[in-house]
């Protein structure tokens, strides 16, 4: 069993105030000195004709530096609908438009099923989030490092294997500003 010293773990970021001579690090309201919470419901419909590869915006220019900390989506059942996935793709001004990571929070998740509006029926929209990066800011989820961040990111759901009869999804998120 591996020992844990106390004095040497730090918070999620794994900033380190005594080792790290670099500045104040981009997630530091995740060391304790403050948070804002902001709560995002987006309710997209399905036509039945929409095939692979149609994609569904849930939230416009995430900034970089947020942390996407809940998604739950509430789903009708469908027919069909076996594979969606939500990811990142490239905001206002910053080759809006252009994917960047596909399935970087959800990765081809069968939503055919439906759930219920209670939150323990409700698919995780997160899933595909490890336990390291779970309270990563966009940017970094997205691949990117601080030289390379984008000011903003689209956060859209793909359909792999679209539903071949109508329905709603509603997404329901909690960001943290951070930055």
């Amino acid at each position: 069993m591996a020992v844990q010293n106390y004095s040497t773990n730090y918070g999620t970021s794994g900033y380190n105030p005594t080792q790290d001579t670099s500045g104040v690090p981009e997630n530091w309201a995740l060391q304790g000195h403050g948070v804002k919470k902001r709560y995002v419901q987006q309710t997209i419909s399905a036509a039945a004709t929409d095939s692979n590869g149609s994609t569904y915006l849930l939230i416009k220019d995430i900034p970089a530096d947020a942390i996407l900390n809940r998604c739950d989506l509430e789903v009708d059942a469908n027919t069909g609908g076996t594979s969606y996935s939500i990811g990142l793709y490239g905001g206002t001004g910053n080759n809006q438009g252009v994917v960047i990571s596909a399935g970087c929070y959800m990765s081809a998740v069968d939503i055919h099923a439906g759930t219920t509006p209670a939150l323990s029926s409700m698919i995780d929209g997160l899933q595909a989030l490890t336990h390291e990066n779970r309270l990563a800011p966009v940017w970094s989820v997205a691949g990117d490092t601080l030289l390379t961040k984008k000011g903003s990111y689209d956060l859209v759901l793909t359909a792999n294997t679209a539903a071949s009869t109508a329905f709603k999804l509603t997404a329901h998120m909690e960001i943290l500003d951070n930055g």
